[in-house]
């Protein structure tokens, strides 16, 4: 009798004293989550307040409820079934460089024949953590240091509609990434080792990490005086599981053993983290010594006094597949004392994935804003949720990497039904080349285009008022509307003196070309031989476009390589093979570490062009991406010397191809040489 009031009165201090601690951190920082809640509430059993996900999703109207258990706490969902989007994401705020638990937490479908069978992908930012099916009852929790000030936690659709009942996050310890800052812990088990009771979470932990009960309680419990616990708090450890955990330990005379047979198929990353706590007082160091084994290899030997506290908690990385025997054995006959665990956590150690800029990110969220001003009840906008390029683009967008990040380049939003004037914020999209808005209800203007906003290919709505002056930028670019629309609402006359110009147009075109083929045949008879200097092979010729200007031209910031002279000198040993000779400088072979073959165009003394020109044509070239254009890899510009490297053509130049060399090895069929026109015309 007298052990059981001894007992409650140790648990009754223990709970004050948790009580005290917990104070200090009410819920600062926390955000808890119930979908489909028809109002706020407080949760009676851990004083946590709750808000509905109605603010994420107030379109919607799908929500599960059950009941199967009384008193349950997530006895609703969240079921997402649109037939455009395939990803939903709930927009949690994060403090940039703070670590944080997220915890989603997902009903069941076998007891509800309301809730279909589906699979689904979960996701912190861009980085999946867990697949759930409906079949199980599951929750999903993951550690992660927080990049910007929000990080999405997203349901990515597999098969079915994906649903949620309930998301939790909380600030954490940051000794869980101290070492890995850039992974994401996924929590597999969290054992308090020697309750026997319910589950501890807050407000006994601060954190509101959830401790369970260890399955197999076969060895002896132990207990902690409350004092003992009070000591260890305040020597503020780093990694410390909360009173509760401390105050009960597992202990065996030989030997400990965990087993979990739950873990993932294939061999994976993992990160233990073990906590012991010496209830002895009269204990002393080298007394309680014992081996911790990991799928039967041994992987420390640990002696909890030796550190001069009684308090120790040990971090170990290890690889499994679906099975990890965790086992503590008592180390000699020199040791009186034997093994103790008073709890430990296994997390899966997952890379975290790299998520588009931020940048980026904010542009298209504020194209989104100004889209659904006049668009409310879109299908395509409303389904875009998360990062908008992975792990799948948005409905209607096309991204790429670029310098190791993911940028959006296409947007094709034709046929979308999409009312009101174009977005503004798409002219900041720099890397977008391809837009498509055509065979929607837009109106308004489309001046927002600047003229550093290059695109390859543009075909707006053939209802958009686009006015009747065009921006420079979009007079000069590659655009396509509707002819009538592109010059304001003209009547059925200026429509048909257009259609007349077009025909006068078409036959001068003709004309014109009729006149290049008589000059094109005369120069090929009376040329004495080619332009180049030719040494084994040869190079396109390319054109230099210099801007006018009364000002000094700046070299804009751009994305090609700036090498260094004596890079080039290397690559080209030291100017070896000469293979071309034009109006901007010698033209010489050289090849790249990784093999690449390049040509190195180097600027003469004799040439024409000065650096202002030598500028223009960088931020140019820089600038364009074409299938019919040799792009240009990258550029020197190091004592007064001006060099341009561009892949190495082998086939050498059209113009060799038709009139050189080349020309006698193998004649140019006539359907290459209508490929080639026709590419040459799209421009």
């Amino acid at each position: 009798m007298m052990e059981v009031v001894n007992c409650w009165n140790t648990r009754l201090m223990v709970i004050c004293l948790v009580l005290v601690i917990s104070s200090a951190f009410a819920q600062e920082g926390f955000l808890s989550i119930q979908c489909c809640a028809p109002a706020n509430f407080t949760e009676p059993r851990t004083n946590l307040s709750w808000i509905s996900d109605e603010s994420w999703f107030p379109e919607n109207k799908n929500c599960i409820s059950r009941q199967v258990y009384k008193n349950a706490h997530y006895e609703r969902a969240r079921s997402f079934n649109s037939n455009i989007g395939n990803k939903w994401c709930y927009n949690l705020p994060t403090r940039k460089d703070h670590d944080y638990v997220v915890r989603g937490t997902f009903l069941s479908g076998s007891r509800e024949k309301t809730l279909p069978r589906s699979s689904f992908v979960v996701l912190i930012g861009v980085t999946p953590i867990a697949t759930v099916n409906s079949s199980y009852e599951l929750m999903v929790e993951g550690i992660f240091r927080a990049t910007r000030s929000y990080t999405n936690f997203c349901l990515l659709k597999k098969n079915g509609n994906p649903y949620i009942s309930k998301v939790e996050i909380r600030p954490i310890n940051p000794d869980y990434l101290k070492r890995e800052p850039s992974e994401v812990l996924k929590l597999v088990h969290r054992v308090d080792a020697g309750n026997k009771s319910a589950e501890i979470r807050y407000p006994y932990d601060q954190y509101d990490r959830i401790w369970r009960s260890a399955s197999n309680l076969e060895s002896q419990v132990t207990r902690t005086q409350p004092s003992i616990i009070k000591e260890v708090i305040a020597e503020r450890h780093s990694l410390l599981p909360p009173a509760f955990v401390l105050q009960t330990a597992l202990t065996h005379p030989e030997r400990l053993s965990f087993l979990h047979e739950d873990l993932d198929t294939g061999y994976y990353t993992y990160t233990l983290f073990l906590y012991f706590l010496e209830p002895n007082y009269s204990a002393q160091a080298g007394q309680r010594v014992f081996d911790i084994h990991i799928n039967n290899k041994k992987r420390l030997k640990v002696d909890i006094l030796a550190s001069g506290s009684r308090y120790l908690n040990v971090v170990l990385k290890f690889r499994a597949n679906k099975v990890v025997n965790l086992t503590m054995i008592k180390a000699s006959n020199l040791s009186h004392l034997g093994p103790i665990c008073n709890g430990y956590e296994i997390l899966k150690t997952i890379p975290r994935v790299k998520e588009t800029a931020t940048e980026e990110v904010d542009i298209i969220a504020n194209v989104k804003k100004e889209f659904l001003q006049n668009n409310k009840n879109n299908e395509i906008l409303k389904s875009w949720s998360g990062d908008p390029c992975l792990p799948l683009p948005w409905p209607g967008l096309t991204c790429d990497r670029v310098n190791g990040t993911s940028v959006i380049t296409q947007m094709n939003l034709s046929s979308g039904g999409l009312t009101g004037p174009s977005p503004p914020s798409i002219q900041k999209l720099m890397h977008l080349r391809k837009l498509d808005i055509s065979n929607n209800g837009s109106s308004g203007t489309n001046s927002f285009f600047t003229s550093s906003f290059i695109f390859t290919t543009r075909y707006l709505s053939s209802s958009i008022h686009i006015g009747n002056k065009l921006s420079k930028a979009i007079k000069e670019s590659n655009i396509t509307t509707d002819k009538e629309m592109a010059n304001g609402n003209q009547n059925s006359s200026s429509a048909h003196k257009l259609l007349i110009g077009a025909a006068v147009a078409s036959a001068l075109l003709v004309t014109l070309a009729i006149v290049i083929s008589v000059v094109c045949l005369y120069k090929r008879r009376v040329m004495a031989g080619p332009k180049f200097l030719m040494r084994n092979y040869s190079i396109t010729r390319n054109a230099v476009y210099s801007v006018p200007s009364t000002e000094t031209t700046l070299l804009k910031s751009i994305s090609i390589r700036n090498f260094k002279l004596e890079y080039i000198e290397a690559i080209t040993q030291n100017y070896k093979t000469l293979i071309g000779e034009g109006g901007f400088g010698s033209v010489y072979r050289g090849t790249l570490p990784d093999g690449e073959e390049v040509a190195v165009k180097v600027r003469s003394a004799t040439s024409t062009q000065g650096i202002r020109e030598f500028n223009n044509e960088l931020n140019l070239l820089s600038a364009i991406t074409h299938e019919n254009l040799v792009p240009l890899l990258g550029y020197c510009c190091e004592n007064e010397q001006q060099i341009l490297v561009y892949p190495f053509m082998s086939n050498g130049s059209l113009q060799d191809r038709l009139y050189g060399a080349a020309a006698k090895r193998k004649t140019l069929d006539w359907p290459a040489r209508l490929s080639i026109a026709l590419g040459a015309a799209r421009g």
